[in-house]
């Protein structure tokens, strides 16, 4: 039925994170991407978490040092959000050996969320055999790797309710359980974060996605019969 795998990476394993090293309040979010081929064109939100204070010039510098990398081959604004913007992104698949090694393994990534330090990655895989075959990839081309979780994909829908996955499902219940919804809050961010063993920038995107992935399945269809659960967050 196929396997998640949740992992930690190295900024440098992909070419948008050494846009991103060095780069505090910025937080980076990949679209699901299926690797086909040599070339890969992802979409991906790329959030401001600090205040507004310089956001122009922090965003600014970040497309200056995408554009210095030599393994992208453009970048294109999409549209804008009030602390984000959406971009389509090329890049040469020959140069990111992540990227090949799951394709490699005929893996997907369903979610990557870049910070100022690490990619946290989650992948699917149709089997154990397939993990073998990515890590053994990243062994031999020296991808540093750090799993997290690998749990079976039947396991996850099960857990968890079919409208989250199971970092948010975890992320809500950790932030509930600590008293980071309640007002005034009993814990901070970075203190869930550590709880869960992550950074404040993915805890905050879990938290974020799930309370949306919840809110979208509690609406009410719309008059003209659009119903807003089509807007979930699945990764």
């Amino acid at each position: 039925m196929g396997t998640i795998v949740d992992l930690s990476l190295e900024l440098e394993a992909l070419p948008l994170g050494q846009a991103l090293a060095s780069t505090d309040g910025l937080e980076l979010e990949l679209e699901p991407v299926v690797p086909i081929g040599p070339r890969t064109c992802p979409f991906f939100w790329l959030f401001d978490r600090s205040s507004q204070t310089r956001r122009h010039d922090r965003i600014a510098t970040f497309e200056r040092r995408v554009e210095q990398t030599a393994d992208i081959d453009d970048l294109v604004r999409v549209g804008n959000v009030e602390n984000g913007v959406l971009y389509r992104v090329g890049w040469c698949g020959d140069g990111v050996a992540f990227v090949d090694a799951v394709v490699d393994a005929d893996g997907a990534i369903l979610e990557a969320t870049g910070t100022s330090t690490e990619w946290t990655v989650r992948l699917r895989f149709g089997d154990s055999d397939r993990i073998a075959t990515f890590q053994q990839y990243c062994r031999e081309h020296g991808i540093p790797i750090e799993l997290v979780r690998v749990v079976d994909l039947e396991h996850e829908r099960s857990a968890y309710p079919a409208t989250l996955t199971s970092g948010q499902a975890e992320a809500l219940m950790t932030a509930s359980r600590m008293g980071y919804f309640e007002r005034p809050r009993e814990t901070t961010l970075a203190e869930v974060a550590t709880s869960l063993e992550v950074s404040p920038q993915a805890a905050g995107g879990r938290i974020r996605r799930g309370v949306s992935n919840l809110v979208a399945d509690a609406l009410p269809i719309d008059d003209d019969g659009t119903s807003h659960r089509s807007g979930r967050n699945n990764y």
